[in-house]
């Protein structure tokens, strides 16, 4: 199913048993108005609050293809921490990631977070920063900022090879659909439930689309969607490249076109 960019229809989806409710927009007066929050760069003082975020903004049937209870520490500070230290790559490359938080602007409170990967010349290879402790510890980017002893912490209670395979195909998806082009990438994208609907994960996405739209070029937008959150990115203009098909994790691929190129057919079009 298609939708018009800022279409404000609901659009019904199946969301497979396991995974969050799909997200529901609220009533009008029920939003947040665009003034009351602020997107701010991430600090490393909002690592452990991001970290517990994105813990309870994914679901378990997804933690636990990567941490599998019996291996997770017993203490869910420690599962934090080492996720933290996963997540310092946002701060650490800032020409490579645009690491945006929305906050509330009277209290603070952290509302929501994007990462939002800045697009890579032509030819050069899109690094995922959710996923670059894994290139490190396998020894496929080189970085100083982890040392060998704290790659080892961080993946201490992760199957590093399913991680590994997860990643894999989602880049050779995207490699594979965008044929070298620039594009911007979004890894992760979490709004904790309280403020799903309220217009705080809105204003995250349009941050990073303004950029795309006014780039000279217009660049083109990739992603991989939890089932629960597809509608929510079609009302943005982005869609399913048919030509991936539904091979495990490649479904998730999805691309917002530069106007003028839509669909896998038109990426040239002028």
């Amino acid at each position: 199913m298609a939708a018009r960019e800022g279409n404000t229809d609901f659009i019904k989806v199946n969301v497979p048993e396991g995974f969050l409710p799909q997200c529901t927009p609220v009533k009008p007066d029920e939003r947040i108005s665009s003034g009351d929050v602020h997107l701010k760069v991430i600090t490393k003082d909002d690592l452990i609050p991001i970290a517990r975020m994105v813990h309870a903004g994914f679901p378990e049937v997804w933690w636990t293809q990567h941490e599998p209870s019996d291996i997770r520490p017993s203490d869910p500070e420690v599962r934090t921490r080492r996720f933290a230290m996963r997540l310092e790559s946002y701060i650490n490359y800032p020409e490579r990631v645009h690491a945006i938080k929305a906050v509330d602007s009277s209290t603070g409170e952290l509302m929501g977070f994007a990462g939002w990967h800045v697009p890579r010349p032509d030819g050069e290879e899109m690094v995922n920063m959710f996923a670059l402790a894994m290139l490190a510890q396998r020894g496929r980017f080189q970085q100083s900022h982890w040392s060998q002893d704290d790659l080892d912490e961080i993946w201490r209670s992760s199957l590093l090879s399913e991680v590994e395979r997860e990643y894999a195909e989602w880049d050779d998806a995207r490699n594979e659909e965008m044929q070298g082009m620039p594009y911007w990438y979004l890894a992760p994208f979490v709004v904790p439930e309280k403020f799903r609907g309220r217009g705080v994960g809105g204003k995250l996405m349009q941050y990073a689309i303004d950029l795309a739209d006014n780039s000279d070029p217009p660049r083109a937008m990739a992603l991989e969607a939890l089932p629960n959150a597809r509608p929510v990115y079609m009302r943005y203009g982005f869609e399913a490249p048919s030509s991936l098909g539904s091979k495990r994790n490649r479904d998730a691929i999805m691309i917002r076109w530069p106007k003028g190129r839509r669909g896998s057919n038109h990426k040239n079009e002028k």
